[in-house]
């Protein structure tokens, strides 16, 4: 079997990860081509899967005027490009798995899905490869509860995860990347689409930026945390997840010569990453309600950015009984009631390895001349959900 020459638009956290499943099935695929800006990352590439020099470009265009020959691609770059580099790979009819959001509008995902017929295009929604969640849809699709009748699901995006990506970070201004519902929720979105079946309908929608506003600013805080008196206190203390955690650093590129650490403290004294979360430029929501049909079940799912927990909440309430679902458990309430422990599979890396499920499903797709179990038409409605919601709320602005 010969190796499949890949080639991958950007080098950020989810691009590392898909890309550790070459190292665990090093006879799948050999990384012959990078697109990154960032030269720090494109030598990362060069020392880690031995890419050559001249197949490491800076941007997209570079790429499709040299001539390499690749056989599928991986792009995880930020949200605002993934319209133009998937037009110019669908140009060369190449393969693609895509990272969540597929563009950010809906007419570019129309136009997406339009140049894709008949190549393989696959979206990285993961949640569809878990374990816990496939566990669920078997639940659902035995019928032992009897028919869905309703749903509510909300999604604790959790104190680092929202400070770090969309106050702070890469996702936290709306002319930037995609809306945060569709950023942060397609996924969810999607994942309740694939247990239920059918198309959305009676789509509804409010939200609104009400707390990491400079008006909750704390009394006497200041626009960083490395010289807050507050910072001690504060759950969202930059100096407490950067430099004393060390976590949520994944995706910060260190230079030739400096260490982590030394990029942590440029950071925290005049990097965007070390800024009070209460007086940053974000203006994304961090709060929305939205409400539609599915056939005659009836869903609401919220996104929630404020309260201090992370996670999600699943609740399907059936004809003959309940499915509770709290990431780590699945409570069956009805005749045959019972728990469902996957403390142990929430702990495994990778998303519980459906990271790699993803990259492993796409081969296939290749190899075997079919479709990705994601496929972009069929993932796609998912985004109309969250697009339909935007203009709800755009409306209600007006």
């Amino acid at each position: 079997m010969e190796r499949l020459r890949l080639v991958v638009f950007g080098l950020g956290n989810r691009a590392r990860k898909y890309l550790s499943y070459l190292d665990m099935h090093p006879k799948e695929a050999v990384l012959a081509a990078v697109i990154e800006p960032d030269k720090f990352n494109r030598a990362w590439a060069r020392r880690r899967y031995g890419v050559p020099g001249a197949a490491c470009f800076a941007d997209a265009e570079s790429f499709f005027s040299s001539g390499i020959e690749v056989d599928a691609a991986i792009v995880a770059s930020p949200d605002r490009v993934h319209y133009s580099q998937m037009r110019g790979l669908l140009a060369m009819k190449c393969p693609a798995l895509l990272e969540k959001p597929a563009a950010c509008t809906w007419e570019e995902c129309q136009e997406l899905e339009r140049l894709a017929a008949g190549i393989p295009v696959g979206i990285c929604y993961v949640m569809r490869f878990h374990p816990y969640y496939r566990r669920i849809k078997d639940i659902i699709d035995s019928e032992e509860l009897g028919r869905v009748v309703s749903v509510e699901h909300t999604e604790f995006i959790g104190p680092d995860r929202m400070g770090h990506t969309y106050v702070r970070g890469h996702w936290s201004k709306a002319e930037e990347s995609a809306p945060i519902f569709l950023s942060k929720c397609c996924h969810d979105v999607d994942m309740l689409l694939w247990l239920l079946g059918g198309k959305a309908s009676e789509i509804r929608s409010e939200g609104s930026l009400s707390f990491f506003c400079p008006s909750n600013a704390p009394a006497g805080s200041t626009a960083r945390c490395i010289d807050c008196p507050m910072e001690q206190v504060c759950r969202y203390s930059a100096v407490d997840l950067y430099r004393r955690r060390r976590e949520w650093t994944g995706s910060f590129v260190i230079p030739d010569g400096q260490t982590l650490s030394d990029v942590v403290e440029r950071e925290l004294t005049e990097g965007r990453f070390g800024r009070c979360v209460f007086h940053c430029d974000n203006d994304v929501f961090d709060r929305q309600t939205v409400s539609f049909r599915l056939g005659d079940i009836p869903v609401v799912m919220k996104m929630d950015g404020i309260t201090p927990r992370e996670g999600r909440v699943s609740i399907f309430r059936c004809e003959k009984g309940t499915i509770e679902a709290r990431e780590t458990e699945i409570l069956i309430q009805g005749a045959n009631g019972r728990r469902e422990d996957f403390t142990e599979a929430s702990r495994l890396p990778l998303h519980a390895y459906a990271d790699h499920a993803v990259v492993e499903d796409f081969f296939r797709a290749i190899r075997e001349g079919g479709r990705p179990s994601a496929p972009l038409d069929e993932a796609l409605e998912s985004h109309r959900v969250c697009f339909v919601a935007q203009e709800c709320n755009k409306s209600d602005r007006q």
